[in-house]
């Protein structure tokens, strides 16, 4: 907090003017900001959720971070700015809206911010919105066309259009490389890859999904970089390895499994083709010789049905998830934004194959220096049993009196807030935060989105096809 809580004894040493000036804890003419209002850190104050006891601080490897993100004002009269302590990404935000409400900009403004302070960024594109940052001359349709050109100057943009021959495909590792993963994570990286595989599969029985997921660990521990073809071998040939693991299950069970994953082969084989750009970690973020930032930008709009794109988004979160378990680190090095979230992690007894990956990487994100951005605009479909991983939300205009009923749990300790929530205007936001509340007017995005149809999508992806980014 800006301002310590006074208790008995204890002296309530305020900080400096400047530092009050840029939380938003006080106005220019001195007043305090409204009773309930978050207490974002100062610029140049770093948080201490997740700091070292005095005297053994680690080392900051990029000192931008200490730089708050400017989210906008406050909905006053005097319109103090609203600040966010980068640290905070780490514990994964929030940003729940219906359609027009400004969810979109909110998440790009914070996103340039952490662009601009060399952190990396992987987004999921839905909509075709988000893609405009791979138009060469996208800074000079902004309100700052001088900063939007120093960002673009600095950003390594790679758009992917996973799903078909053109543009910049992405394939999927049929098989997890467990290289560098502890043992005791290993079985869950192979559950999450033989579940998103499954996923495709038209009959997705647990008898199918056991065997499956047995012949994937198979292959994942001889070290093999197996494409379908050699799994449909592995498993047609009832290879010895995987029947020690899977022996008592009834032969027409693998002979089922082999026409399902056929199917597979036949329809959706081009997802893992081995002379595509692989889905690795070094492919989403790796530095290219340059050292720009990396942004990718994942299109899904060449992936059909939503089973499908759930299936390969499952691929992407295993991914990040081998990603974390690897790279410790307690410092910000990479956000990953995903919109229309409610699809991947639905309310309910609903489980694609995509929940359980996404309430893991919530959970284990933080500690890999990963913080996770989570924009819907169906609060109703969302699962808010992750919701002890998500500190910051931001609430835009929700209209319908279901979604505010869900929501409820984020803001139990201060009911009136879902009063406010049906007349908000568009751009503005209720701020949750540690059990804070406040008004916010967001600041927009430096980029105008439209959505771009999958013509110039195609282009865009192709400008930059095949780039090598490690």
């Amino acid at each position: 907090m800006t301002v310590p809580t006074p208790s008995k004894g204890v002296p309530v040493v305020e900080d400096p003017p400047a530092a009050k000036e840029a939380s938003g804890a006080t106005t220019k003419t001195g007043k305090r900001a409204p009773r309930g209002a978050p207490k974002m850190p100062p610029h140049g104050t770093p948080s201490t959720a997740d700091s070292p006891s005095p005297g053994k601080r680690a080392k900051v490897a990029n000192p931008n971070l200490d730089m708050p993100l400017l989210l906008g004002t406050a909905a006053t009269i005097t319109g103090e700015p609203r600040t966010l302590d980068v640290t905070s990404m780490l514990r994964h935000t929030g940003i729940l809206g219906a359609s027009g409400s400004g969810k979109t900009t909110m998440a790009l403004n914070m996103i340039e911010q952490l662009l601009e302070r060399d952190v990396a960024v992987i987004m999921l594109d839905r909509k075709g919105d988000l893609a405009g940052y791979a138009r060469v001359d996208w800074w000079k349709d902004t309100a700052s066309p001088t900063r939007a050109k120093k960002l673009s100057a600095k950003t390594d943009v790679r758009l992917f259009t996973p799903g078909t021959g053109g543009g910049r495909p992405l394939a999927l590792s049929l098989i997890p490389d467990l290289r560098g993963i502890p043992d005791h994570e290993r079985n869950r990286m192979v559950i999450y890859a033989a579940d998103a595989l499954a996923a495709m599969m038209d009959s997705n029985t647990s008898t199918l999904r056991a065997i499956l997921t047995q012949a994937v660990a198979v292959l994942s521990e001889a070290g093999k970089h197996a494409n379908l073809n050699e799994l449909l071998d592995l498993i047609e040939r009832r290879d010895d390895q995987l029947l020690a693991r899977a022996s008592r299950y009834d032969d027409k069970h693998f002979k089922k499994l082999v026409e399902e994953l056929e199917t597979v082969r036949i329809r959706d084989g081009h997802l893992f083709d081995p002379k595509a750009e692989q889905l690795t970690i070094d492919t989403l973020i790796g530095r290219g010789p340059e050292g720009k930032v990396p942004l990718s930008i994942i299109s899904t709009r060449f992936l059909g049905e939503i089973e499908h794109v759930q299936s390969w988004v499952a691929h992407l979160i295993a991914c990040l998830s081998r990603y974390a378990a690897q790279s410790p680190s307690q410092e910000l090095r990479v956000v990953f934004m995903l919109d229309e979230a409610d699809i991947f992690m639905p309310a309910g007894a609903i489980k694609p194959p995509s929940k359980e990956p996404l309430q893991d990487l919530l959970k284990r994100g933080r500690s890999a220096g990963l913080g996770v951005v989570l924009s819907s605009q169906s609060p109703a479909d969302f699962d808010y049993r992750s919701r002890e991983q998500i500190n910051t939300w931001f609430l835009g205009k929700i209209a319908d009196q279901r979604s505010i009923d869900k929501m409820k749990q984020l803001f139990e300790h201060k009911p009136a807030v879902g009063g406010k929530l049906a007349t908000q205007d568009p751009g503005h936001f209720v701020l949750l935060q540690d059990g804070s509340v406040g008004d916010l007017i967001r600041t927009p995005s430096m980029l105008r989105t439209t959505q771009i149809a999958e013509p110039e999508l195609m282009a865009l992806a192709a400008q930059n096809r095949g780039a090598s980014s490690a």
